[in-house]
């Protein structure tokens, strides 16, 4: 793949943040508990944004969405244990 082509790619680390937000909200909906996932998807979202930003990549609002998402399934999950 070519450098210009890698550039108008998606960052697959913002898609994977946003797929585990998803996720995650579910399992807190479902399970009461998405702590894991939240925290894994948080870590993504934080390395997609870096990547876009450095790579010049697509992205960057997926990432932020993901990021928003799975702190909300991180302190659902928190707050559900108390």
């Amino acid at each position: 793949m070519s450098n210009q082509e890698q550039n108008l790619s998606t960052n697959g680390f913002a898609i994977g943040s946003l797929i585990i937000g998803c996720l995650s909200i579910i399992g807190l909906i479902f399970s009461q508990d998405g702590r894991l996932l939240s925290i894994m998807g948080i870590l993504l979202g934080i390395i997609g944004l870096k990547e876009v930003k450095q790579f010049k990549q697509k992205g960057t609002k997926l990432a932020l969405v993901g990021i928003i998402l799975n702190c909300i399934g991180l302190v659902g999950g928190i707050a559900m244990k108390l």
